[in-house]
């Protein structure tokens, strides 16, 4: 949070690595491990508040500027981490089936790839746009190939990134805490 409150650099380095959204993804990590965590989200369940409660964490993100204008990438930030541990607080839906479960595996698989390479490639879409349309307002459709072009390229170079980065990196990592097999 307290890097947040720092003026923004479009290509300062916190908001690549973002360590208030590394820490609470630990957080949410170590509360879903929880008893506690276990009943909050039976007494969600059991209230019916779940969708409420889900609305109003989609609203805090969308909303962010409005609620705090100092701070939104934190209110987004910690919207995101409860909307994160309600979906793992949800266990009837984990072992489901189909094209949409395997897309966000899929999906989720690359997420934290796609998560560092989105920034950059938004803000070469960005320059482009603003260098092919000037002053003047670009048509709908240039707008919609746009991001439809920068989301599918984002994909693209996350899924790379993924795939030759940090899968190499996790092995390698595994390779290092491995036990030793035979002592001298």
């Amino acid at each position: 949070m307290l890097l947040n409150a720092l003026p923004f650099h479009a290509f300062d380095l916190r908001w690549f690595l973002r360590i208030d959204a590394l820490v609470l993804g630990v957080a949410v990590h170590a509360l879903g491990r929880s008893t506690a965590s276990s009943r909050a989200a039976a007494i969600i369940r059991m209230r019916g508040l779940a969708v409420p409660l889900t609305l109003a964490l989609y609203m805090g993100m969308v909303c962010a500027q409005l609620i705090s204008a100092r701070y939104p990438i934190g209110i987004i930030a910690l919207s995101a981490a409860g909307l994160v541990w309600m979906a793992s607080c949800d266990n009837r839906d984990a072992a489901q089936t189909g094209w949409l479960s395997a897309l966000f595996g899929w999906l989720g698989e690359r997420a934290y790839s796609i998560y560092l390479c989105h920034v950059p490639i938004l803000l070469v879409s960005y320059e482009i746009l603003w260098r092919a349309g000037g002053q003047a307002p670009l048509p709908a459709p240039w707008l919609a190939a746009a991001g439809l072009g920068s989301f599918g390229l984002i994909v693209f170079i996350g899924t790379l990134s993924h795939r030759y980065l940090e899968q190499p990196g996790i092995q390698w990592g595994r390779r290092l805490t491995r036990p030793a097999t035979r002592s001298i």
